[in-house]
């Protein structure tokens, strides 16, 4: 396609609370192809976690604060996804409609707003049919942004509306050849935010409302081995109290190997490595 003509390219950032499902809907979008990059301080690539490419151009998502930022404290927060709507060209904003307009939406919304970029506000887990709040996120945003999308992330329903919407907001452009160049995704320090949405994700998925939401998870290790195409992850899965450690092990752990083996699947999807994930279950007073 001629790159002059109605060939798209820019940035875009999905913007939401902690725990929205930001990691499940990336990685919905992009089908697992998803570019870790390393960070660099001296290129905007740093910002890059993963792209989308088809004959109408190139969506480069760029990275925005997890579930980790938030336990940095509210203004350290609230800079970075400053930062993240400031680099972007569209905010995809997600929010979860089974969960109804709060201080945190409020907040997110009101940086979204500040900065004028086009927004797209993206209805996430139509799958769960009650509660649901989706009428009053209307009644406040419908008139303030540029379309809305109702999806789900986890169960990759209704994903073509969302690329389409943001392929119409982006800017026109030269296709960026240096994608051609992106190794395989590669996993590095940078990454244990990324890694450890992705575990906290199977924790949800394979324990359903046995779990309570203040689970948390954190990489403990990242270890790549070129020589034999490997990696290694460690990690902890951090429970409130004793209480609920058996319910993520299970039965002679049980349930911890399913979520070990899940997480194994995707990332050797991603990296096309062999990995190898070692997963603890942890109260706050066990964190190393």
């Amino acid at each position: 396609m001629n790159a002059h003509s109605s060939y798209k390219v820019g940035k875009a950032a999905i913007v939401g609370r902690p725990n929205v499902g930001k990691s499940t809907l990336l990685n919905a979008l992009v089908q697992h192809k998803v570019a870790i990059v390393s960070a660099k301080p001296q290129t905007t690539r740093s910002q890059i976690v993963a792209f989308l490419e088809d004959e109408r151009g190139q969506i480069f998502f760029i990275d925005t604060p997890g579930f980790y930022a938030a336990k940095a404290g509210t203004s350290q927060y609230n800079s970075l996804i400053s930062q993240s709507i400031e680099e972007a060209d569209i905010i995809v904003y997600l929010v979860d409609r089974t969960r109804d307009w709060g201080q945190e939406e409020e907040r997110i919304w009101n940086q979204i707003e500040a900065s004028e970029k086009p927004v797209l506000l993206t209805l996430n887990k139509i799958d769960v049919s009650q509660p649901d709040y989706s009428r009053n996120y209307l009644a406040l945003l419908e008139k303030r942004v540029k379309g809305v999308v109702a999806l789900s992330a986890l169960q990759e329903k209704n994903l073509k509306p969302l690329v389409d919407g943001i392929f119409s907001l982006l800017p026109k452009g030269k296709r960026d050849k240096t994608v051609d160049y992106f190794p395989s995704p590669l996993i590095s320090q940078s990454s244990r935010d990324w890694l450890a949405e992705i575990i906290r994700e199977k924790v949800y998925r394979l324990t359903g409302q046995e779990v309570p939401y203040q689970t948390s998870v954190r990489v403990t290790s990242i270890e790549e081995h070129e020589e034999t195409n490997t990696m290694v992850i460690e990690g902890q899965i951090i429970v409130s109290s004793e209480h609920y450690k058996p319910m993520l092990i299970g039965q002679k752990g049980q349930k911890i190997e399913q979520i070990r083996k899940a997480v194994r699947s995707e990332l050797e999807l991603a990296t096309d490595k062999t990995v190898h994930v070692h997963l603890k279950v942890v109260t706050p007073r066990e964190v190393a």
